[in-house]
């Protein structure tokens, strides 16, 4: 219990980074038109802040599914490369399903 509260302690200081990207993104999105409740779900949908910035402008500009695509793989493949540098750092303990949910939860 006290290493989880240590660090939540420690999270802090990123939580509020992701707090005001947030709030920079919903502002965003709804001077572009989005709904509020379209730009939550935009968010709900797309973990990462960089492909729902990129994601907003395609959509305002009626883009293509395969204009999304691109884009979002171009945007989010270094999650891909880190994911895999990690994965060669972690306990030799953490295996299997656990290093698969790791590199999904991965972040900058």
């Amino acid at each position: 219990m006290k290493e989880i509260k240590r660090g939540m302690k420690n999270g802090i200081p990123i939580a509020l980074g992701y707090l005001s990207v947030s709030f920079s993104f919903g502002a965003i999105a709804v001077s572009m038109g989005f709904s509020v409740m379209q730009s939550v779900l935009i968010s709900l949908f797309n973990l990462t802040s960089a492909g729902q910035f990129a994601s907003l402008g395609i959509i305002a500009g009626q883009g293509t599914y395969l204009e999304m695509a691109i884009v979002e793989l171009t945007v989010n493949i270094r999650y891909a490369f880190m994911s895999l540098s990690l994965s060669q750092k972690v306990d030799e303990k953490f295996k299997g399903i656990y290093k698969w949910l790791l590199s999904f939860f991965i972040t900058d």
